[in-house]
Formats: C-alpha cells, sequence, structure tokens
C-alpha cells in the first residue's frame, strides 16, 4: 500500500506528514495540520478504493483497445468504435437497396458490404459492438 497515494485518495493532501521510508511498505512517523491522521484502518479502505478505481480504468483501456482491434469477418479484423456504427448505420439502407460499398473501418481495415453479406456481416458484428454496453 502506498501511503502517499491514501492521503491523495482521501483528500488529506493539505496536511503535512513524514513517513519512516520513501517506498513502500511505510508509516506515517508525523503528521501535521487541520485533519486527523488517518488510521491504518483508514489508508487500508483508500487502498482498496484506489485499486478498484484503477481496476475500472484498466477495463475501460482494455475495452477501448478491443473496440479499435475489433472482430473477425471475412478475414478482415472490423473495429466497432462509435464512428464506426455512425457510418455502418448510415449506409445500411444503401447496401439494402442492391448495391456494394468497401467500408473503411476506424482502424484502417477495408471491408466490401454487399446485400449479400450484410446480413451476416451485421449477426456478427453488433452482438460484438454490443458487448461493450453491459
Amino acid at each position: 500500500m502506498d501511503i502517499n497515494i491514501c492521503i491523495e485518495e482521501m483528500r488529506l493532501n493539505a496536511n503535512t506528514y513524514k513517513l519512516n521510508q520513501s517506498v513502500p511498505p511505510h508509516g506515517i512517523i508525523e503528521w501535521q495540520g487541520k485533519d486527523k491522521q488517518p488510521s491504518q484502518k483508514d489508508l487500508e479502505s483508500a487502498w482498496n478504493v484506489y485499486l478498484i478505481k484503477q481496476d475500472v480504468v484498466l477495463k475501460k483501456q482494455n475495452a477501448e483497445s478491443l473496440k479499435l482491434a475489433g472482430v473477425k469477418f471475412e478475414g478482415v479484423m472490423c473495429s466497432a468504435e462509435a464512428e464506426d456504427m455512425w457510418s455502418l448505420s448510415s449506409i445500411k439502407d444503401f447496401i439494402q437497396a442492391g448495391n456494394s460499398t468497401k467500408f473503411v473501418f476506424k482502424n484502417g481495415n477495408t471491408l466490401t458490404l454487399t446485400p449479400d453479406n450484410l446480413a451476416a456481416f451485421q449477426a456478427v458484428w453488433i452482438p460484438f459492438r454490443l458487448g461493450f454496453f453491459k
């Protein structure tokens, strides 16, 4: 547990304190300020909150990376970013009307969408995209 992070997490950084060593594991040896020195239990609770927040950030970063990498369809990795969704929505009627188009995904990959492969593409891509909203 890093006490400096705990102090920051509890918003007690307006106080002055000294640690018995700079790197964890360490302890508070002196505390000055208007706030009461946090107990070991307070520090552990703050550390747990910090770890939970870091886990959420990491999961979000992983999801963002996965969205950009995409899902494979007809040998093409098709990203699932918001821009891809909006663009695909805008060309759906065009393709259903019997036209084909080369669609460039945000990750730079290209897939030719046709009336023949549109339903199969949607069956793969839409559940992948929706998986990020659970």
